[in-house]
C-alpha cells in the first residue's frame, strides 16, 4: 500500500564470497525485528476497532479483507520505516545473488533472452578493484571488465 513511496534505488549489485552467509545474515536481521514487529501490531490493534483496523478491496476478482490505510500508516509510523529498509535490503541482496550466480558461471552473454537485443550506452565504471571471479576446476574465467559489465547490463534491461 506504501510501496509507491519508497525508495528501491539501493546502488550496484556486489558479488558475495559466501552466499550462503548473506542468506543466513537475511535470517537473522528479519528474525531480530519479530518482537517490535509483533509488538507494536498488537499495541496498534488494541488502539483501532476492527472496522477501522481492517478494510476490503477487490484481489484477483475475490474480496478480501485487509489492513486499511490509517492502521497501515499507524504501523509503519510506529516502525519508523523498517519495511522500507527490509525492502531494500532484499532488493539489494537479490541482486548481489543474481550478480554472483552470473560471475560463478563464467559470465555468460545473455543477450540471446532479449527479444530484441539492444545496444546499452557505455557506462563509467571504477575498475581500481578486479573482481573477484573463483576459479573451477583450476580454470579461471577472467575476460575484459569492461566487456562482462556490459554483458552483465544488456542480460539485465530486457525490452519486450
Amino acid at each position: 500500500m506504501l510501496s509507491d513511496d519508497f525508495d528501491f534505488f539501493v546502488g550496484k549489485a556486489a558479488y558475495l564470497e559466501k552466499p550462503q552467509l548473506t542468506a543466513w545474515d537475511a535470517v537473522i536481521v528479519a528474525h531480530m525485528a519479530l518482537d517490535s514487529v509483533l509488538n507494536f501490531e498488537k499495541v496498534l490493534s488494541e488502539r483501532f476497532d476492527a472496522d477501522k483496523k481492517y478494510s476490503y478491496e477487490e484481489r484477483g476478482g475475490i474480496i478480501t479483507r485487509v489492513y486499511s490505510r490509517a492502521f497501515t500508516m499507524a504501523y509503519n509510523d510506529m516502525l519508523s520505516g523498517q519495511v522500507e529498509r527490509q525492502m531494500r535490503r532484499s532488493v539489494k541482496m537479490i541482486a548481489d545473488f543474481w550478480y554472483t550466480a552470473w560471475i560463478d558461471a563464467s559470465q555468460p552473454d545473455l543477450n540471446f533472452l532479449l527479444k530484441n537485443p539492444i545496444e546499452i550506452p557505455e557506462e563509467k565504471m571504477d575498475n581500481s578493484k578486479p573482481l573477484n571471479v573463483r576459479e573451477h576446476e583450476g580454470v579461471a574465467f577472467r575476460e575484459d571488465p569492461e566487456s562482462m559489465r556490459r554483458s552483465f547490463v544488456r542480460a539485465m534491461w530486457r525490452v519486450d
